[in-house]
């Protein structure tokens, strides 16, 4: 799958969270047929999750919508949106082809201490604040129905918004204000998060590995040397796990790893004492 974007670098960190917008679709781009051909997607290095069932969040197409996606997430650099519009065009009271008049649409991410920060994302490659049209030629990173199938109708854009990553997000809104025809559909969602949100756990020995581990983030984890009569039994308590690694650096038995999903957030993460674990964040 090519895309015109794909392997042009534009400064981003490298970590990244695939937000999950599974409850929160509520609409069907059915004209479109087939978009992806996959679930998982990377356009100009960042990683999304889109939906084979063609589902997308989006706002109706007349008359003022606000839709919430929650988030619940700390240290995020940033926000990507795969999407495109419709009706944004002159006739319809916006201008050529896109919108970018922050009285018809702006996204808007709540933090958890109640401020917001409002305003229209930035077009990655266009480098302005604007939502583009499904017709609009300029700017596009992937286009569908595939070339060679049928007549490429649609032009999906690649959108940024830059967040505050020492708070945490509560919430972010897709908020449609027009009183006339437009709407705004979103496909994929993801946070780029900022390197300090992966910590990295080391034992010299298996038995200097803490009885649980509450994390918040991505997790790495290695064991620099083994016994395999010693056996191993890691517990693991997240909320939201970006990544995991455990890495033995010698063949082992007697291994017990266990993942359990907790309905909420850890508190606080349990620092332990040293030098028994040395952590690096």
């Amino acid at each position: 799958m090519k895309y015109l974007r794909e392997n042009k670098p534009f400064g981003v960190t490298g970590l990244f969270k695939k937000l999950d917008l599974t409850g929160d679709f509520n609409g069907r781009a059915e004209r479109l047929g087939e978009f992806f051909g996959e679930e998982k997607v990377k356009i100009s290095k960042v990683p999304f999750r889109v939906n084979l069932d063609r589902k997308t969040v989006e706002t109706r197409v007349e008359g003022p919508e606000n839709i919430r996606l929650d988030v619940g997430e700390s240290g995020i650099k940033s926000l990507f949106f795969l999407g495109y519009g419709a009706f944004l065009d002159s006739p319809f009271g916006h201008k050529r082809g896109y919108c970018d008049n922050s009285e018809h649409f702006s996204v808007s991410v709540h933090y958890a201490d109640g401020t917001e920060v409002e305003r229209i994302p930035r077009d990655v490659y266009l480098k302005s604040r604007q939502w583009s049209d499904i017709l609009r030629r300029k700017g596009w990173v992937k286009q569908f129905p595939e070339k060679g199938k049928t007549p490429p109708i649609a032009k999906l854009h690649l959108y940024r918004f830059f967040t505050n990553s020492d708070q945490e997000i509560e919430y972010i809104e897709i908020m449609d204000k027009y009183e006339k025809k437009a709407q705004y559909l979103v496909f994929a969602i993801t946070a780029e998060l900022t390197k300090e949100k992966q910590r990295k756990v080391k034992a010299s020995r298996p038995e200097n590995l803490p009885e649980a581990v509450k994390i918040a983030e991505e997790l790495s984890i290695s064991v620099s040397r083994i016994e395999p009569q010693v056996p191993i039994n890691l517990e693991i308590e997240n909320s939201k796990i970006a990544g995991l690694k455990i890495t033995f650096h010698k063949s082992v038995e007697n291994v017990r790893i266990s993942i359990e999903k907790v309905r909420k957030r850890p508190q606080e993460i349990p620092k332990p004492a040293t030098p028994v674990l040395r952590t690096q964040i």
